[in-house]
């Protein structure tokens, strides 16, 4: 991929890092904003690493299949009543497949945005603000 030009080593925009468990993906966090820190305090704004975590992207997967999963649960007693009311079967209501993965992809959209917003912001406020303000 460097001979094509896709990527530069010199020049990275992106770096994933995968944390064994919960300890070191503490430690991987106060790594990165503590080089945060230090790099507002010398004005270099333009060097601060925002992150995110991997687990938005599960909380939101989750998120959008528990939807799914209730609408197409709820589907039955909804299918139930407009079969009574309207006195005929020819009449259903039902979730295109389709439909559904785009729900779920957004549910996914909206928790990374979610949860890339405060992470942004904790990256660059300073921490003894932020802690005596809590």
């Amino acid at each position: 991929l460097a001979s094509l030009g896709y990527v530069d080593f010199d020049n990275p925009s992106e770096i994933s890092i995968y944390p064994v468990d919960f300890d070191s993906k503490e430690h991987v966090a106060e790594i990165l904003s503590a080089y945060n820190s230090r790099m507002e305090a010398e004005g270099m704004d333009d060097q601060v690493i925002t992150y995110t975590d991997a687990e938005t992207f599960i909380i939101g997967l989750c998120a959008g299949l528990i939807g799914i999963g209730l609408t197409l649960l709820l589907l039955i007693p909804g299918n139930a009543l407009i079969h009574h009311l309207a006195g005929t079967d020819n009449i259903n209501a039902f979730l295109p497949a389709g439909y559904a993965v785009i729900l779920i992809a957004l549910s996914v959209f909206l928790t990374l945005l979610g949860g890339l917003i405060p992470s942004r912001k904790a990256a660059k406020s300073d921490p003894v603000t932020a802690l005596r303000t809590e």
